[in-house]
């Protein structure tokens, strides 16, 4: 059936969010407490990077497996957030309008990590 299915895929998207975070405490301990040099805030950034796509990723499995359906234009990424937001007619709101807002100032950013480089003065 493809919502177990999409339960047993979300479980483990989750497990290797916890085992991304886990491996970075000693990082994230740090830079809630001083303010980061320049390889930790590179390593943050990619952190969150590899976070905000798992999280991506759960929200993928959700809306082809419950919702049946996955935009495929050019801003499929907020699409995927608007989705996510909003019932179906399969489910309620996965995220509340104040982590819509957050998730999507990330996803803007996320955009754009690849390319990004990093300079300090």
């Amino acid at each position: 059936m493809k919502v177990d299915r999409c339960v047993r895929e979300v479980r483990n998207e989750l497990e290797l969010l916890d085992e991304l975070l886990s491996s970075h405490l000693i990082l994230i301990k740090k830079v809630q407490n001083n303010t980061p040099d320049q390889i930790e805030l590179s390593a943050a950034a990619a952190l969150l990077h590899s976070f905000y796509n798992g999280i991506e990723n759960i929200f993928k499995r959700i809306a082809i497996r419950i919702d049946g359906t996955l935009s495929s234009s050019d801003y499929w990424h907020h699409e995927l957030l608007k989705q996510m937001r909003d019932s179906h007619r399969k489910r309620k709101a996965v995220i509340s309008d104040s982590l819509f807002g957050g998730f999507k100032a990330v996803s803007w950013v996320q955009a754009f990590f690849p390319e990004c480089i990093f300079f300090s003065n």
